[in-house]
């Protein structure tokens, strides 16, 4: 989302696929100290501790969402919400042909970050 602040929107089938070109323009971070071993070691434990059957790991806002929430567009962050800015989106799961609703009833639902109802570990599967 901070990628997109403050830029001229950049559509492609409706979809926003701007990105702030000018790093001096994005928020500043502080600089993190972890070692490559260390950032490694949180980000697998993050994920195995994360609660795949009910939440979505959404890239675009930065947090999960719950599964529920998606499926009934409760309580979605503004962004989620706006979903295309040129064609009204119909909500996330609940209205509308297949195509324009992000399937939450998959193993592990990493949302798109630029086509907000693709999820882009839908060839995941438990058996695999």
């Amino acid at each position: 989302e901070t990628l997109q602040n403050g830029i001229e929107e950049e559509e492609v089938e409706g979809w926003n696929f701007a990105l702030c070109p000018d790093m001096d323009q994005l928020i500043k971070l502080e600089l993190n100290t972890s070692s490559v071993l260390e950032l490694l070691s949180e980000f697998f434990n993050f994920y195995q501790e994360f609660p795949f059957d009910t939440h979505v790991i959404c890239p675009l806002v930065g947090e999960a969402i719950t599964k529920y929430n998606i499926r009934h567009s409760l309580y979605l962050p503004l962004r989620l919400k706006e979903g295309r800015r040129t064609q009204p989106l119909p909500p996330l799961e609940t209205e509308g042909r297949k195509k324009d609703k992000l399937d939450v009833n998959k193993v592990l639902v990493v949302q798109d970050p630029f086509e907000l109802t693709r999820n882009v570990g839908h060839g995941v599967s438990r058996s695999r």
